[in-house]
């Protein structure tokens, strides 16, 4: 800095030498006073440039909040099942499922049971698997197209139809034995 100053002190004629054109100290004023104004008048526009963006960056945010706590409580209450999938599933979807409804409202139906404990035990075990189920649509959901996991469900669908007919056969054995006692 101190040769800066050597420099100009130095210097100082050469810098003096030529006057400044007729005019230019009035121009010079007229300059410094008018940033004031458009400082003022550019000031206000950038405060409200500023707040503009603000309010609608908190919108922004405030909605994609509200849309993302919305498709969570989509994802959570609602899955994918065959029927979303395609028309041929729907229709395989649907004959399995009657199926096992048929089959859950025989079970019910059944008066076999010696204790109604041992009855509302084995429904809710019949309705435990259907845990499985809900865990295949979750899969089905991050993967729509996975073929396996169709298959899966498809799958599920014929094993508790196997297994409720299993169970309606060896109340209706039962039942058929115990007449036979019963006769003789």
């Amino acid at each position: 800095m101190k040769d800066l100053e050597k420099i100009f002190l130095e210097n100082q004629e050469a810098f003096n030498s030529e006057e400044p054109e007729n005019g230019h100290f009035e121009r010079f004023e007229k300059k410094l006073k008018s940033p004031k104004k458009v400082l003022r008048f550019n000031y206000w526009y950038s405060l409200a440039a500023v707040f503009v963006i603000v309010i609608l960056s908190v919108l922004y945010a405030y909605e994609r909040v509200q849309n993302s706590e919305q498709q969570t409580v989509e994802l959570s209450n609602e899955y994918l099942a065959l029927k979303d999938v395609s028309p041929e599933y729907a229709e395989v979807e649907f004959f399995l499922a009657s199926q096992v409804e048929e089959g859950m409202s025989k079970i019910e139906q059944i008066d076999f049971f010696n204790n109604p404990a041992e009855k509302q035990m084995l429904l809710d075990e019949l309705k435990a698997m259907d845990s499985v189920y809900t865990n295949l649509q979750k899969e089905l959901n991050a993967n729509p197209n996975d073929e396996r996991i169709i298959e899966a469900m498809i799958q599920y669908y014929r094993t508790k139809v196997i297994i409720m007919n299993n169970i309606i056969n060896k109340f209706e054995q039962l039942k058929t034995r115990k007449n036979e006692s019963t006769e003789i």
